[in-house]
Order: C-alpha cells, then sequence, then structure tokens
C-alpha cells in the first residue's frame, strides 16, 4: 500500500512544479518584475517550440516521454503539458498586472506552491474524497479531498503572510482573500486547467480588492 501510495505521488514532478514555478516570481520579489517577465518570456518560448517538435515528429516525443516520464502525467505525453501552461500564464499575469506586480508573483506562488503541497497531502491523507475524475491526481482515486484543499490554503495563507512581514505590499487581506479564492477554484470540477485558472481567477479577486482598506 504504502509503495503504491509513494508511486502516485510522483515527488519528481511536484518538486520541479514547485521549484520551476516559484522561480519566476521569486526572482521578482528579490531582484526585477522586468527581469521576471523576461525569464517567464523565454521559457514559454522554448517550452512551446519544444511541444511543436514532440508533437511534429513522433520519435522526438518517444525520447522526451522516455526521458522525463517520471515529471509527465500520462495524458501529457501526447498533449500540452502543465509546465507549458504555467510559463505561458506566468507572462500573461505578469504583463497584465504590471502596474501592481505583487499580485502576479503572489498568484504564481499560489499554484505553484500551492497545488503540488495539496496533490502530497491529498494523496497521503486524503480521506474526504470530492470530484472523483475530475482529470487531478490528488488521490489514488484521482479525486479531490477536503485535506489536500485544506492544506493549500494553509499553505498559500502562510506564503503571503511571509511576504508581507517583508514589506512587499501592504495589504494582506486582499492578499489571503487570494489565496483562498485560489485554493476553492483548485478544489472545484472547473474544466480548464489548474495551471491557468488557479493563478488567473485569483490574480483577479486581488486586483479588485487590492486598493480597499479592510
Amino acid at each position: 500500500m504504502e509503495n503504491s501510495i509513494n508511486n502516485n505521488l510522483k515527488w519528481d514532478r511536484h518538486l520541479f512544479h514547485l521549484i520551476a514555478g516559484s522561480f519566476t516570481p521569486l526572482v521578482g520579489f528579490v531582484f526585477s518584475w522586468n527581469l521576471a517577465i523576461f525569464i517567464a518570456s523565454f521559457s514559454f518560448l522554448i517550452l512551446i517550440s519544444f511541444e511543436i517538435l514532440r508533437f511534429k515528429y513522433e520519435s522526438v516525443n518517444l525520447i522526451v516521454i522516455n526521458f522525463l516520464s517520471l515529471l509527465l502525467k500520462d495524458g501529457e505525453k501526447r498533449k500540452i503539458t502543465a509546465a507549458t501552461y504555467l510559463a505561458f500564464i506566468s507572462v500573461v499575469i505578469l504583463l497584465i498586472f504590471r502596474s501592481q506586480p505583487v499580485i502576479g508573483g503572489l498568484a504564481l506562488f499560489y499554484i505553484s506552491i500551492g497545488d503540488p503541497v495539496a496533490a502530497i497531502v491529498g494523496i497521503k491523507f486524503g480521506k474526504t474524497v470530492l470530484f472523483r475524475g475530475s482529470g487531478t491526481l490528488k488521490t489514488p482515486q484521482n479525486g479531490k479531498t477536503i485535506e489536500g484543499s485544506i492544506a493549500f490554503v494553509s499553505v498559500t495563507l502562510l506564503i503571503a503572510y511571509l511576504i508581507w512581514s517583508k514589506g512587499a505590499y501592504e495589504n494582506f487581506t486582499a492578499a489571503a482573500i487570494g489565496a483562498i479564492t485560489a485554493a476553492v477554484v483548485e478544489f472545484l470540477p472547473i474544466p480548464l486547467d489548474d495551471n491557468i485558472r488557479v493563478p488567473l481567477i485569483s490574480s483577479i479577486v486581488m486586483y479588485f480588492l487590492w486598493n480597499i482598506s479592510f
């Protein structure tokens, strides 16, 4: 049973998602948002070019599947990968909210850290399974769990607090509501890929709340 759970966890995939997804917003918060936009744009161009190449040439796709099998979901072997979706939405969000880049940065942290944490907790400790067959891998039964979502919102609220405590922004309430929104959107069985809908919707919610005094 334990081996089955560990196989479902796909530690390499979750660790890659966390590190790769967090890199762009981390660069923005620490160095420059213009540099973060450049990195996100460059990453997306590389990834989408690679996707086109592997879909056009089956031999290339077979090499990708063999070498990156630990990082790919079964459905991604013949479809666009989550990494490409995340790179795309990173560019879109950072450009849309260029005047308030913290909003985009928080939203990207929420998906890149919250999602793998929710998956790990859901698989190892999830008991209350909802939305079976939603297309995710939050439990061995391929469904979403309350426990995973609680983990998601807990870690994203922590992220929002830690960044707020460093003086990066002032409106913690808006960021906290954005974190809760991200968890709810990730939990619901919405057809659009998590890596697109979670940061997009949470950033929009934060944008409308950002300049409101609570």
